[in-house]
């Protein structure tokens, strides 16, 4: 028994000094990397391998992938720099981090070039550059030319004489978490480069925050881009998406020219001159995005086929949204309050305008200059000036809408082939639906109540007024100088006046229900042979001609009474 024991403690003994001496070194090194301030990370062989300390370089780096010979500036030559690491592979990428570069001096303007490299994997971080940049455009704090397979990762290239970061003809790299602020051309900028990722990315203080130029199937996500002369800028840009982004307090918050089939949603943009703009580009979609306190909120120049969805536009000086000779947009569903204009469009044709509110704009909630084929429907205006107006806009659409407490709800002028139809058009305090020179308009089947005139035609001709509901107004329906107007099976009730007709010529007034008006039907018609207004003329001009022929025989009397006393 007490053998037993005996082995039992030696064995306990034993296994006691073997853990001891593991775990003591292993102790002894974590203390030790503690104290000295030496970060570790292993590899997929569990190698550990310290990180170089903070380097500030006299010279740029060049590293060429393509080359070759003694003392060639290639991958093979970097990695035996104190600054780089790695051996290009998916696992194990190159890293360059924890320097700083001046690069005032830099022969080829740029503080880090990278260049021909293609295959290999690279990351460069924590790397802090200045001064870059040159007489040429196409230089940076860090440059991309001809590569791919780059990450660009949490590094700082602000306040360079040209460009902060820079790819030129470079694919499938990523450009995240940066700091490009003071540059004085470009934050970020590609130039020919496609499939690349720009996110969460500082780029403010520049010239432009980020700018594509030919360059496709981008993603622009997260980033900052304020203080700008523009935020962010497509030009002959296709298939990127902008989204997620604030660009607020430049001169443009998003720019996009020239560029097709791009889509911004969830941006910000406020405090801009322009919010959102573009140009000469067609089939974009714009969605979801804030644009706030602007000059122009969401603006069209010569833009076709583009979507304009689910936006937020408020607090524009101008325009919350403005189309200029833009056709064939679809715009639906955003809410444009408290702008002078919640929409404008002007010399613009074939655009669709669906189930947006449009409320407590200064001036006009639609607004139509010059357009043809507009489809106006299912929208909420209300607390403008104008409701709906349309100034020398011909065979347009507008039905379905509810334009109510504004000063005139729907108004149409010199405008000719429109059709108004079931609409709203309630508590408007001067006119529910006004026409001034407009011809062969159909109104039919609208709800028009609670104004000064329901409906008013002025110098208007061949119209047809049917099947409205006109209630509690001073005037319903109030006709001047309009002829050829049809006003048939409406329900005109509760009106001081129910129809007033001044010098109206050919009018039919049929199968209409009246009930509970001041006057259901007052008429003053040009053709009556002795209107009032007519007879008062005549019989001053009577009175005229009499008293004239009184005085010429009073004084041909006396002539006569003179001549008889004569000797």
């Amino acid at each position: 028994m007490n053998n037993k024991l005996k082995k039992i403690a030696i064995s306990a003994l034993i296994s006691s000094f073997l853990i001891f001496s593991v775990l003591i070194p292993i102790l002894i090194s974590i203390s030790y990397s503690r104290e000295s301030g030496v970060e570790y990370y292993s590899t997929q062989k569990s190698e550990l391998i310290i990180k170089s300390a903070s380097v500030t370089l006299e010279d740029p780096i060049f590293i060429d992938g393509n080359a070759s010979g003694v003392n060639a500036h290639n991958w093979s030559w970097a990695v035996t720099q104190e600054w780089c690491s790695g051996d290009g592979s998916w696992s194990t990428p190159y890293i360059i981090e924890n320097i700083t570069i001046d690069a005032i001096t830099s022969p080829t303007g740029n503080g880090i070039f990278i260049n021909n490299s293609k295959n290999d994997y690279f990351i460069i971080r924590n790397v802090k550059v200045y001064n870059a940049g040159g007489g040429t455009y196409d230089v940076g704090g860090i440059k991309l030319q001809n590569t791919s397979n780059g990450t660009l990762l949490n590094n700082n290239c602000s306040n360079n004489r040209n460009n902060g970061f820079l790819l030129f003809n470079s694919d499938n790299n990523t450009i995240s978490g940066n700091t490009a602020n003071g540059n004085f051309n470009y934050g970020i900028h590609l130039y020919f480069s496609d499939h690349n990722d720009i996110t969460e990315n500082y780029a403010n203080n520049n010239r432009e925050g980020i700018y594509l130029y030919n360059s496709d199937n981008n993603t622009i996500s997260g980033n900052i881009a304020n203080n700008n002369d523009e935020g962010i800028i497509l030009y002959d840009s296709d298939n990127n998406t902008i989204s997620r982004n604030t660009a607020n307090n430049n001169n443009e918050g998003i720019r996009i020219y020239n560029s097709n089939i791009n889509d911004i949603f969830k941006n910000i943009a406020n405090d801009n001159y322009g919010g959102i703009g573009l140009y000469f580009s067609i089939t974009n979609d714009i969605i979801n995005n804030t644009v706030n306190y602007n000059y122009d909120g969401i603006r069209l120049q010569r833009s076709d086929h583009n979507d304009i969805s689910g936006n937020t536009i408020a607090n524009n000086n101008w325009y919350g949204i403005y189309l200029h000779y833009s056709n064939r947009n679809d715009i639906f569903r955003n809410t444009a309050n408290n702008n002078d204009d919640g929409i404008h469009l002007d010399s613009s044709d074939y655009n669709t305008i669906v189930n947006n509110t449009y409320n407590n704009n200064s001036i006009y909630g639609i607004y139509l200059y010059s357009c043809i084929d507009i489809k106006i429907s299912g929208n909420t205006i209300a607390n403008n000036d104008y409701g709906i107006y349309l100034y020398y806009s011909n065979a347009n659409d507008i039905f379905n809408n509810t334009a109510n407490n504004n000063d005139y709800g729907i108004s149409l002028n010199y405008s000719y082939i429109n059709i108004i139809v079931d609409n709203t058009v309630n508590n408007n305090s001067i006119y529910g639906i006004y026409l001034y020179y407009s011809y062969n308009t159909d109104i039919s089947r609208n709800y028009v109540n609670n104004s000064w005139y329901g409906i008013h035609l002025y110098s208007s001709t061949h119209n047809d007024i049917s099947g409205n509901n006109i209630d509690n107004n001073e005037y319903g329906i109030y006709l001047d100088n309009s002829d050829d107007t049809d006003i048939v099976n409406n329900t005109i009730t509760y009106n001081n006046v129910g129809i007033y007709l001044s010098y109206c010529n050919s009018t039919e007034i049929s199968n209409n229900y009246f009930s509970g008006n001041g006057v259901d039907i007052r008429k003053l018609e040009v053709d009556d042979p002795f209107p009032i207004e007519g007879m008062l003329l005549i019989v001053l001009v009577i009175s005229i001609i009499i008293i004239i022929a009184g005085m010429i025989i009073t004084k041909r009397r006396r002539a006569r009474g003179e001549i008889q006393r004569l000797p």
